[in-house]
């Protein structure tokens, strides 16, 4: 590989351990990416709500240590970008990437996965307060509802929701409809999908995130 490449990709890399970072960053450099690196996952989620980016890798160690009440804001911030999980053996100085979602799916390589982000358009991640409430949910892809799917929404917040869906069946960027008879005002809902969680990629629910297209 021509080590002069130089993709538009401006990445944010996470890892705490400074021999595991040096190693990442010169690995990422010389594959011509741009990055900003932080010590914390809270840090990434401060610094991605102020700046666009292509996209986030977040070291193994990191990763393994997620407190509960802080897992839904990684969620956010993993889901809205192109996203992937690295380790290394430092003796050998081998490097593994693991993707995460969709957007990075089939991803095998650094080189690959900065190829994929340099085709991503930068983006900032906004972080909304989402409470776990499961309402009943009525979802299809056009307004009149004529072959609706039942399910349930996991958590709600001003701007979106993640609901239960296992079918495989959405990409991000469909725009779908949904409505909640459990709320007095049973009014149909416009949303875009943002995020899907494939059934089994994961020890967690499967689903799509969405974030209403008339926020207040």
């Amino acid at each position: 590989m021509n080590h002069n490449e130089c993709f538009d990709a401006k990445l944010l890399l996470v890892v705490k351990d400074q021999l595991r970072g040096k190693n990442y960053l010169d690995a990422l450099n010389e594959r011509g990416a741009v990055c900003r690196i932080v010590s914390t996952l809270q840090e990434a989620i401060t610094i991605a709500s102020e700046k666009p980016h292509c996209g986030i890798l977040v070291d193994m160690q990191l990763m393994l240590k997620i407190p509960t009440l802080k897992r839904v804001g990684v969620e956010d911030l993993l889901n809205g970008l192109p996203s992937a999980t690295l380790n290394i053996n430092v003796s050998r100085g081998e490097i593994r990437i693991l993707p995460r979602g969709s957007m990075a799916f089939g991803c095998s390589s650094l080189h690959q996965f900065i190829s994929i982000c340099a085709n991503f358009a930068p983006k900032i991640i906004f972080q909304r307060a989402r409470k776990p409430i499961h309402y009943n949910v009525l979802l299809d892809v056009n307004p009149e509802f004529s072959s609706p799917c039942r399910t349930v929404c996991i958590d709600i917040s001003s701007g979106g929701c993640f609901l239960f869906y296992c079918n495989g069946s959405f990409v991000s960027g469909d725009s779908v409809w949904i409505k909640m008879p459990d709320i007095v005002c049973d009014v149909p809902i416009k949303a875009t999908v943002c995020w899907v969680r494939e059934w089994g990629a994961t020890q967690k629910n499967p689903g799509i995130g969405v974030c209403f297209d008339n926020q207040q």
